[in-house]
C-alpha cells in the first residue's frame, strides 16, 4: 500500500472516529437533557436511589410551573437539607404552595411546622387547619398531630381553626367550580386566594 493509501486510509478513520465521537456526544447531550426535564417520576426515581441532586433538578422546574407534587417533594428536600441546604423557609414556601392546591403530603407537614414554630409562626389554629385537609386527602400521619395539637388549644383557637378549615373548603370548592375542566378533570386553585401564614395576633 503506497502512502497516499495510508493517509487517505487514516484520513477516513479520523473522519469515522470524529462522526462517532460526535453522535456520542449528541446521544449524551440529549439523555442529559430529559434527566433536566424529566418528569416527577424520573425525580422520584433519582431520590430513591439518593441522588437528591438529580432530584432536584428535574423537580424545580417541575414546581415553578405548578405541579404540586414536585412542590412538595421539593419543600421536603429542602426541610430535610437533603442535595440543598436545609432551609425550612423555603421548604414552607414550596409547601404552601403545594397544600392551596390540596395536596395531602404537603398539608401534613404544614401541620406539623405551625404546631412546632418551624419554618413558620407556630399558629395552633393553622396547625389543626392544616391537620385536617391533610386527614380529609388520605394523609394518616395527620391524625396523631392532629390529636397532640388538640391538647395544645384553647377553645377559642379551635374556634379559629375550624373556621379557617370552613373557608378553606368553600374557597377551594369555588375554585374547582370555577375552572373549567381540563382533560375531564378540574384543576384545582386557579384563582383562588390561597391561605399563606401571617401572624393574627
Amino acid at each position: 500500500m503506497s502512502l497516499r493509501h495510508r493517509v487517505l486510509a487514516a484520513v477516513r478513520r479520523c473522519r469515522y472516529l470524529t462522526l462517532r465521537a460526535l453522535s456520542v456526544a449528541a446521544v449524551s447531550a440529549a439523555v442529559m437533557g430529559t434527566a433536566r426535564a424529566g418528569s416527577f417520576a424520573d425525580g422520584l426515581s433519582a431520590f430513591n436511589i439518593g441522588d437528591y441532586a438529580a432530584a432536584y433538578t428535574i423537580w424545580l422546574p417541575l414546581a415553578e410551573r405548578g405541579d404540586a407534587n414536585a412542590q412538595s417533594s421539593l419543600a421536603y428536600l429542602f426541610h430535610e437539607g437533603n442535595g440543598v441546604r436545609q432551609d425550612s423557609k423555603i421548604a414552607a414556601k414550596w409547601y404552601y404552595l403545594a397544600a392551596n392546591q390540596g395536596e395531602p403530603t404537603a398539608q401534613s407537614f404544614l401541620c406539623e411546622m405551625h404546631m412546632r414554630g418551624d419554618g413558620v409562626p407556630r399558629d395552633l389554629s393553622l396547625s389543626l387547619m392544616w391537620c385536617e385537609l391533610s386527614i380529609d386527602g388520605g394523609e394518616k400521619r395527620g391524625i396523631a398531630t392532629r390529636e397532640r395539637v388538640l391538647t395544645q388549644m384553647t377553645e377559642a383557637q379551635r374556634d379559629a381553626a375550624w373556621k379557617l378549615v370552613a373557608r378553606w373548603r368553600d374557597d377551594h370548592a369555588a375554585a374547582e367550580a370555577a375552572t373549567p375542566p381540563v382533560n375531564g378533570m378540574n384543576s384545582s386553585v386557579n384563582g383562588m386566594d390561597s391561605f399563606t401564614y401571617v401572624d393574627r395576633q
